[in-house]
């Protein structure tokens, strides 16, 4: 996506459900029509992504995971906002892909910022990764295309 030629990018979100192979994900697409919540495996994840199941294709090209400890994990709170992030109409400027996705990682059990004066593409690269001396479990995963 951009906005007056700069990239400014475009991110979805998804979480573990259990401890197995089983997972929530989606995206906000600018608009109601578009906004989508799966579940599925892994494979389903990055499947999805590559092929959203809206009519909005292409802007979805790599992904960052991060390895939180089950003891930490609140999947019901990560989907119940996911599904009032949905119902909402979407902001640009306030409720948009990037504040969806961050308050549905901080329901997960997270502590990300809101996101509300970042590119999403700029706060996606810029998360904490593993080679940065963080802490554990706040160690995030390098860029992988999908």
């Amino acid at each position: 996506m951009s906005v007056i030629g700069q990239e400014v990018g475009h991110v979805g979100w998804a979480f573990r459900t259990t401890t197995g192979d089983r997972w929530e994900f989606g995206g906000t697409e600018f608009s109601a029509d578009n906004n989508w919540i799966r579940t599925g495996s892994w494979q389903n994840v990055l499947s999805s992504f590559k092929s959203p199941p809206t009519s909005v294709k292409g802007h979805y090209t790599e992904y960052r995971c991060l390895d939180w400890p089950k003891a930490w994990m609140d999947p019901v709170a990560a989907a119940r906002e996911a599904k009032e992030g949905q119902a909402r109409n979407y902001d640009l400027l306030i409720d948009n892909c990037l504040t969806r996705s961050v308050a549905i990682f901080n329901g997960y059990g997270l502590s990300l910022a809101s996101g509300e004066t970042e590119y999403p593409s700029t706060y996606f690269r810029n998360l904490p990764r593993a080679t940065e001396g963080v802490n554990a479990p706040t160690k995030w995963g390098p860029v992988v295309a999908l």
